[in-house]
């Protein structure tokens, strides 16, 4: 019986149990053991395992003797992570379907430790993490912790640090997103993991709160552990799986003797609340016991869910005592909060506040818990279920909830381990097996929790008015179910991060090349090509060559789906209407473009080079379509060095080089435009500020006709068994090499070239009569066959996490608006486009050693004009 408060306050045992009348927020610390039994620590009378740090900071707190967990290692820790029943987190094992799923909390998801950062906490997080890994958006950095050290996955070797079952390339140790397993090879996960979190208690400023989530990979499997605990065991009558768990649990715990022994050498013990629990029960055959609770790990019996836990803390206003109230994994996330002096006001929870139960003894809160509603289907076994055939709730699906005294359980297959015995017991009977009463084929059962809380006595016969009303509350939460994650990704050979924008350090400069009729044959790194590009060879070389990239047939189009990220029968730049009237083109004033999204996300945009997306009014050039600047030319062609349409146009009227609305070919006259135009990028890279990013569209002239090209680059050919058009086109493109030379090198100078990504191309296959050529492919600019599509193209920057490869995946013009958009951050949800987000397709994971190509999204491809679509290929 719980005494009044008022009483308590006048006998003097009353405390402050509110967090207002704490002296400032309390450092907290979780210790989450993984797979611990029930019975497995030293204050359980008759365990053989050795605890003495456990035992000691449990028996000056609080014992929480009926705090419960999930069955199983995920469910537990997304229920901790996110305050929400397992139902509600989506981190269950299978989809309703039966897919198995990989798993990443949304983007929006509110975390325990994003909710304490909010109040001023340092968040740090140690161990195994366990809840998705697939992009770098899920890993515990993106979810809310400043600092990572532990690993990714369910279980690996503690020595190695890496997978086991045949995959050793899987290492899996990291510090925040660095893979570190090899600098801590043979080196025990434990000891690791003790030695961190020490570390970050003696670097912590005592003025600042911390949270420290400490989840050691001990007791699970494999079983594994320095000689000297083994040794501890040393004539004790158990087996060596016994034996060697047990030592482990004491190598566990003499962690937490030594975390705690830093805690009160640094003075931050009196300032600090341990909570400690296991994350699920035992599991048997890796030698631990629940005793003399029923089941294990993934059954709802108590066993596999009544987990150990207490909380040690000077803060506590009633310690050295037991707390038989019902508590869950998810009342840490409100809790936590409250004693952060936060408040969860406005939030979907299922956890409540325990802080006082705990602290001060008063009831708890909670009344009810379902401990989860499972997609999963049982088997049945033979015989006869009373309940198969209510019309409530399907019973052959596992589902458990406890409300008030009462615990209902469901599809749950009797199992000849139901009460499983400890080894040092030496009982002739390890395995007891159920009652009679329950017989084969029974899925439903009943208990009484206060008078039978080792639930050996079904009661679902005789009180099937309670069964009733508890099926209908599973019936009820069912219906908010949700089986899968909200992210998803298919299961690699391997753990994987991702290539996703959240790992890049900040938003990264872009700066997109265009050539102009350059042959897909018409660079150095083609076998046998005679033409000299040393730096775009180089830059391919070290980045991604893109080889199955795909642009328009002609000049117009192509950047038109670049700009707009549409097909070109989207974007309507094509130069004949269905009459067979030429037009001039201009975008409408309301079209969302590339530069006008990028800028939306905080960048300077600049334009260099050839627009021919309209000029008939000043609505249609490049600094009202989203550029904060131009320099460069309106039209499809003109004179490189006077900046002048020829053509038997007059000379007087049609100059064509400006600096955003000024015509200034004058200025520049008997002046190359390559020269110009990559002078021009390397004034715009020296001015650029490092904090602001930058997206620079460099549209060379080059190798367009006519044409000309200085006489040195002329020269370069001398020798070369080839004729005078293609001598003079190869010399063009070596001078704009040359250029994209001086441009990366003024990147590296600059210290931008770290943060920098390069993306390179042609905008449509060469023409033949001006010397280009697309060897092997068939065709050329103007056709639709691969020679007039089909680019050169690559990517290079020190971002991309595989690079000096080729890829084979299919791309198209389209995809560089979402893809620029999601490196700037942003996000492209509401437009209309044709184009897809090809970012981990180029950028590609690395997998702890083993890489693996990620599928690039399924997409159709169309090269078209307004009269003919082509969708008779389907690439993958």
């Amino acid at each position: 019986m719980q005494l009044p408060a008022l009483l308590l306050s006048i006998l003097g045992l009353y405390l402050p149990t509110s967090v207002a009348e704490l002296p400032k927020k309390p450092n907290i610390i979780y210790i989450l053991a993984d797979d611990l039994g029930y019975f497995d620590v030293s204050y359980r009378n008759g365990s053989v395992v050795k605890t003495p740090n456990i035992e000691s900071l449990a028996n000056d707190g609080v014992k929480l003797e009926r705090f419960y967990a999930q069955p199983s290692c995920m469910p537990s820790r997304s229920c901790l992570m996110m305050g929400r029943y397992q139902i509600h987190t989506g981190f269950d094992y299978t989809c309703l379907n039966g897919e198995r799923v990989r798993f990443c909390m949304a983007p929006d998801t509110v975390t325990l430790p994003g909710m304490l950062k909010r109040y001023g906490y340092r968040t740090a997080m140690i161990g195994k993490w366990h809840l998705g890994h697939e992009r770098k958006e899920c890993v515990p950095t993106y979810k809310g912790f400043d600092s990572f050290f532990g690993y990714h996955a369910a279980a690996e070797d503690y020595f190695s640090h890496r997978l086991g079952t045949g995959r050793p390339e899987c290492r899996d140790l990291w510090r925040n997103l660095d893979i570190v397993a090899d600098d801590y090879a043979n080196q025990y996960s434990t000891h690791l993991f003790t030695q961190e979190a020490q570390q970050i208690i003696r670097n912590q400023n005592p003025e600042e709160p911390l949270f420290m989530y400490l989840a050691y990979q001990a007791v699970h499997g494999p079983l594994q552990v320095p000689q000297q605990y083994f040794d501890m065991y040393k004539g004790e009558n158990i087996d060596y799986i016994r034996r060697t768990y047990a030592a482990m649990a004491t190598c566990m715990d003499e962690g937490i003797g030594n975390l705690t022994r830093t805690l009160k050498e640094t003075g931050l013990w009196n300032n600090t609340i341990i909570v400690f629990s296991s994350d699920n029960g035992a599991q048997f055959h890796t030698g631990g016991r629940n005793w003399p609770l029923r089941g294990g790990k993934g059954t709802y019996w108590e066993g596999g869910v009544r987990v150990v836990s207490f909380v040690a803390s000077p803060l506590i206003a009633r310690p050295r005592r037991s707390s038989y109230d019902m508590m869950h994994m998810t009342d840490w996330l409100p809790t936590f909060v409250h004693l952060a002096g936060g408040t969860v006001a406005g939030l979907t929870l299922d956890g409540v506040n325990v802080w006082e139960t705990i602290s001060a003894g008063v009831p708890s809160p909670r009344k009810e818990l379902l401990l989860h509603v499972s997609p999963h289907i049982a088997m049945r076994d033979e015989g006869t279920e009373a309940w198969y055939t209510n019309d409530i709730f399907e019973i052959t699906r596992g589902a458990a909830i406890i409300v008030g005294k009462w615990k209902l359980v469901t599809g749950q297959n009797r199992s000849p381990r139901s009460w499983v015995t400890p080894p040092e017991y030496h009982s002739q009977q390890e395995d007891i097996p159920p009652p009679p009463t329950e017989k084969k084929g029974k899925m439903l059962f009943l208990f009484n929790l206060e008078l039978d809380p080792n639930e050996e006595h079904d009661l679902s016969a005789c009180r099937p008015d309670i069964v009733t009303k508890l099926l209908m509350k599973i019936r009820n939460y069912n219906a908010q179910a949700v089986y899968c994650s909200s992210l998803k990704a298919p299961m690699p050979p391997c753990l994987y991060l991702s290539t996703s924008v959240a790992e890049l350090p900040k938003k990264p400069n872009i700066i997109y090349i265009l050539a102009d009729d350059l042959g897909y044959f018409d660079v150095s790194y083609r076998n046998g090509s005679v033409v000299k590009t040393p730096n775009i060879e180089s830059l391919a070389n070290d980045g991604v060559k893109l080889e199955r990239f795909y642009a328009q047939p002609s000049c117009m189009p192509s950047r038109s789906c670049l700009m707009m990220g549409r097909y070109q029968i989207h974007t309507g730049f094509d130069f004949y209407c269905l009459n067979g009237e030429k037009v001039r083109q201009c975008m409408a004033p309301d079209t969302v473009t590339l530069p006008g999204m990028l800028k939306r996300y905080g960048y300077r945009t600049a334009m260099i080079g050839k627009w021919h997306l309209g000029h008939e009014r000043k609505e249609c050039v490049p600094t009202h379509k989203g550029f904060d600047s131009f320099f460069g030319y309106h039209a499809a062609a003109e004179d490189y060095y006077s900046h002048r349409f020829g053509a038997g146009r007059p000379e007087s009227e049609c100059r064509d080089l400006w600096r955003n609305l000024d015509i200034v070919a004058d200025d520049y006259a008997n002046q190359y435009s390559t020269h110009l135009f990559t002078q021009e990028a390397q004034q715009i890279i020296r001015n650029q500020t490092p904090e602001e990013p930058l997206f620079m569209y460099h549209a060379y002239q080059a190798v367009h006709g006519p044409l000309q090209v200085p006489q040195q680059y002329f020269d370069m050919y001398k020798g070369e068994n080839i004729d005078y058009i293609r001598r003079t086109y190869a010399a063009m493109a070596t001078c704009m090499d040359e250029g994209i030379g001086n441009l990366t090198r003024t990147l590296k100078e600059t210290g931008l070239w770290n943060n920098t990504i390069i993306v390179f191309s042609s905008d449509n296959g060469a023409q033949f009569h001006t010397g280009g050529r697309n060897w092997p492919l068939r065709g050329g600019k103007g056709t639709y066959w691969e020679g007039g599509v089909r680019v050169v193209s690559f990517v290079a920057s020190p971002l991309i996490a595989r690079p000096r490869r080729s890829s084979y995946d299919m791309i198209h013009m389209t995809d560089w608006l979402p893809t620029f958009v999601h490196l700037a951050g942003g996000t492209v949800a509401g437009l209309t486009l044709d184009g897809v987000n090809v970012w981990e397709t180029i950028r590609v994971a690395e997998i702890m050693g083993y890489a693996t190509r990620v599928p690039q999204p399924t997409r159709r491809y169309t090269a078209t004009t307004e009269r003919k679509e082509r969708k008779n290929a389907v690439f993958v």
